[in-house]
């Protein structure tokens, strides 16, 4: 069976990002039940499913029901039981979990984020890429919709995206995508089984997965399918069969606060190198600390063992490979046990190798302009999304412990959460920085980077569902399964 005919069900987001320039992002309440099922029919002609791409000047839509979504249409209590028992994140909500799970505390508590992610109230998230100029028509055909259907309105005020060009100083190519704090985005690239051709496939193995791991009613990687229903009758499976789960979380980026912290590290580096930090050597020392935070070099490549402090590599003409911790470097000289990527994914290490695999699927997007003289205080920051088939144990696992706890197989000093993404809370918080590895000397103590702030802040999270084509058909004609049979309790 073709990939086409497998998916062709599946919301088109859901098994890949977008490459449109902007997004636009709506969260709806629904007042009533009858008021929602008429704004589900008249966004289902608008969603596009399937893995195909569209024309360059069509908008790309899809659609996310929260649990208390669900509950406001009045989905039956028994489909609504068994999210509560597989997919009891989803079903409690963002907001309960913010703390204990996502590490949201201090500004970035729950009790501080933006009006449209309220726990009751944000009950569907409307999603859609496309062209500026193209884009700006359908949110104004979307704001008709919502201003003519009784029952319906706009939760909170809508976000917009738009990609980032490549920043001064590096290469601007086609197709690539920026973040801020300065990095390239959309190296690490999750995919299903079943969507890319073989060729393709081959030089990406490592990063295909059993459909299991964004789809329900699948095998995961493990062999596992949580949601395979046997009980149920089969137009109860067909509800589940291949929806998927999204966390979208909105957060601020400070860049003011990042860009201070690059520089007193490099002072301090440069102290410790017994050379003054001139102009000439600052923005490549800069880089040098920015490929230690992240674990790559701001254009994505690896950073190694041999890279040295105010050295840049030479610019790749290829899309940089994920290096292999376990034989490249076993021991963090290059890319610290702390760093963003060795925490979020741990290609190739030996320990990520005794633990299940969480893959996110992340179809995110920045939103402010670059931070330059003109622009420091403008909003700036990043509109997630993130996919998966289990909330706990992908979204909300690596959040709340690989982002928040101890590196993965880091077995020394240091204590800071994730640099980039951590909720800094102790000031005390060190990142220990393996000096380089060379083979004529011996690598030294290593540095310790200190005094970490909290370079983001979350904005909100909001857990949604995303059906497939006939879940929403069924939600919209109300064609449910309802008898009570054994498939409601087990």
């Amino acid at each position: 069976m073709s990939a086409a005919s497998y998916l062709g069900d599946v919301q088109q987001l859901v098994l890949q990002a977008s490459w449109r320039r902007a997004v636009h992002h709506r969260v709806l309440r629904f007042h009533s039940r009858e008021g929602g099922i008429r704004c589900l029919g008249q966004l289902l002609g608008q969603l596009t499913f399937g893995p195909d791409r569209q024309a360059c000047d069509k908008v790309d839509c899809a659609l996310g029901l929260s649990f208390r979504g669900l509950e406001a249409l009045e989905v039956p209590p028994a489909y609504l039981g068994l999210f509560r028992r597989l997919a009891p994140a989803f079903a409690a909500g963002a907001v309960p979990r913010a703390a204990a799970r996502l590490g949201d505390t201090g500004p970035s508590a729950a009790t501080r984020w933006e009006p449209a992610f309220a726990h009751r109230d944000a009950h569907a998230l409307v999603t859609m890429h496309g062209k500026p100029e193209v884009l700006a028509q359908a949110v104004a055909a979307l704001d008709r919709l919502i201003a003519s259907t009784s029952g319906v309105e706009s939760q909170g005020k809508s976000m917009a995206g738009m990609h980032l060009r490549a920043p001064p100083g590096h290469v601007d190519r086609q197709n690539e995508h920026w973040v801020h704090f300065g990095y390239r985005d959309g190296l690490s690239r999750p995919c299903i089984e079943g969507l890319l051709s073989d060729d393709v496939a081959a030089a990406r193995a490592h990063e295909i997965h059993e459909p299991g791991e964004l789809l329900l009613g699948e095998a995961r990687d493990l062999g596992d399918n949580p949601w395979a229903l046997p009980s149920a009758p089969q137009e109860v499976r067909a509800f589940f069969r291949h929806g998927s789960f999204a966390a979208m979380r909105c957060i601020a980026q400070d860049e003011r606060s990042f860009r201070r912290a690059l520089a007193r590290w490099a002072d301090h580096i440069a102290n410790d190198a017994g050379r003054p930090t001139d102009a000439a050597w600052r923005e490549p020392l800069e880089d040098f600390i920015r490929a230690k935070l992240c674990g790559r070099w701001p254009d994505g490549q690896p950073v190694t063992p041999e890279h040295l402090p105010g050295e840049r590599p030479p610019v790749s003409a290829t899309r940089p490979p994920m290096p292999d911790f376990a034989t490249q470097d076993p021991d963090g000289h290059g890319c610290p046990f702390g760093a963003h990527i060795r925490r979020m994914n741990p290609q190739g290490h030996e320990v990520a190798l005794s633990v299940r695999p969480r893959p996110l699927f992340r179809r995110g997007m920045p939103y402010g302009p670059w931070y330059d003289a003109g622009t420091e205080d403008a909003p700036r920051g990043l509109l997630g999304l993130f996919f998966c088939s289990d909330i706990e144990d992908q979204f909300e696992h690596l959040l709340g412990e690989w982002a928040d706890r101890m590196p993965m197989g880091f077995t020394g000093a240091g204590d800071a959460k994730d640099p980039l993404i951590g909720a800094h809370e102790d000031p005390r918080a060190t990142l220990v920085v393996p000096r380089p590895k060379l083979a004529s000397t011996p690598p030294g103590a290593p540095w310790t980077l200190h005094r970490f702030e909290p370079f983001v802040r979350t904005l909100g999270t909001l857990y949604a569902f995303y059906p497939s084509r006939p879940a929403l058909e069924t939600i919209i004609n109300r064609t449910w399964r309802r008898e009570e049979e054994p498939w409601l309790v087990r």
